[in-house]
């Protein structure tokens, strides 16, 4: 949740190596265009924090090096586009490309903002988890998250019913909060 796409390439590759060569390498791809973001994040977060002060113009800099990287493995993302991903993934990296129209993709908004937000990681994250799960034999959503998923449907359900009770349940309180 981080963002360090390496370690979570470098852990995956070693304990659930099938999970990224699973679907032609489709995961493979999403981390690394995952590892795009970053890195472009990292360049713009490096490029405001080195903002010359006075009129000298500046060495070259770390941000220089990681934009570089940044657009070494955009090259490299679209080279594997182009070796045949379904065009739902194409438009998907495409986007994640666009980000470099931006000095600060979150300001933005619009779907730069929603390619570099907390968001996309977290979704991201959860889509290898499932992966990881799935490629064990055992359900892509744990039984207590199918659980919580069902009982907030149930509550909601509840007080569209018109049962009184049923906006005072607190599923928090009573399954994380104990």
């Amino acid at each position: 949740m981080s963002g360090d796409i390496d370690a979570a390439l470098s852990e995956t590759q070693k304990c659930h190596p099938s999970v990224l060569e699973a679907e032609e390498g489709l995961m493979m791809f999403k981390l690394r265009c995952r590892k795009f973001v970053e890195l472009i994040l990292e360049a713009g977060e490096m490029k405001k924090a080195m903002k010359p002060k006075s009129h000298a113009h500046p060495d070259v800099s770390d941000s220089d090096s990681e934009m570089v990287d940044g657009m070494d493995l955009g090259d490299d993302m679209s080279m594997d586009i182009d070796d045949g991903f379904s065009n739902g993934v194409s438009m998907s990296a495409a986007e994640k490309l666009g980000i470099l129209a931006w000095d600060d993709p979150l300001e933005a908004g619009g779907s730069a903002a929603e390619v570099v937000g907390i968001e996309a990681r977290i979704a991201l994250a959860n889509e290898l988890n499932q992966a990881i799960l799935k490629s064990q034999g055992r359900p892509p959503h744990p039984a207590l998250e199918t659980l919580c998923r069902h009982t907030a449907v149930c509550i909601q359900q509840l007080a569209l019913m018109g049962v009184s009770a049923a906006p005072f349940i607190d599923m928090k309180r009573e399954f994380i909060d104990i």
